[in-house]
């Protein structure tokens, strides 16, 4: 699946966050990884702001993580 605007963040614990825009229906897909590769918790949303804010609380969650 093609994406444009992708962030990825890489925390010290080894847990990771992404945030990828699909340009074939304008979802963009915000998800938090564990330092094991496994997903934690994955969000859709259609509207940018509510993606950016679950960035945010997503990146905040990985980096309160003891690993």
């Amino acid at each position: 699946m093609k994406t444009i605007r992708d962030k990825f963040k890489l925390h010290r614990n080894g847990w990771t966050t992404s945030f990828e825009r699909q340009y074939h229906n304008g979802m963009i897909t915000v998800t938090i990884r564990t330092d094991a590769g496994e997903v934690y918790d994955r969000i859709r949303c259609d509207d940018y702001r509510n993606a950016m804010d679950y960035w945010r609380a997503f990146n905040g969650i990985a980096k309160a993580v003891r690993s």
